[in-house]
């Protein structure tokens, strides 16, 4: 699964440095992440040939980028980059992806909590004076609570 360069600028969802010739694979991945509304974000980031394989075949002749970082929001991405095999060996045929994240924590707390307006409520005293007289406030002075409290609110 390889992805390459952006083969028309429809594609939003990955960015202009990709690795290799696009297979169906590749192809499958790209429709997932429009229809997610995600962004394949090891395309945005120029690096050089060497940089950016992720699997080796197993004759050792092949090299392909097929691991990928995908997020729905890229602005918290500064960079993804492929950490060689010389700082880590993990005895695999893929090499490790590193994304280097940022995050200001009271930006993203604004924008996912953003804060509640307060609807200010006015005193009308004349309104509140009119309620008063054309209601009857006479309890029956506590023999039939039930029967007041319908009186109140009903």
């Amino acid at each position: 699964m390889c992805l390459p360069k952006r083969l028309d600028d429809t594609e939003c969802v990955i960015g202009k440095h990709g690795l290799g010739v696009r297979s169906d694979r590749g192809r499958r991945l790209i429709e997932f992440a429009e229809q997610h509304q995600f962004s394949v974000m090891n395309t945005f980031f120029e690096k050089n040939a060497k940089r950016l394989w992720t699997w080796r075949s197993p004759d050792t002749k092949s090299l392909r980028q097929i691991d990928y970082v995908l997020t729905d929001t890229p602005r918290l991405l500064a960079d993804v980059s492929v950490i060689g095999e010389s700082v880590i060996a993990t005895g695999s045929d893929h090499r490790l992806l590193r994304s280097v994240i940022l995050c200001d924590a009271k930006k993203e707390r604004r924008i996912l909590h953003p804060q509640k307006t307060l609807i200010r409520r006015t005193f009308n005293a004349d309104m509140y004076a009119a309620m008063i007289a054309s209601s009857d406030l006479q309890m029956n002075a506590g023999s039939n609570i039930d029967a007041d409290y319908e009186d109140l609110v009903g």
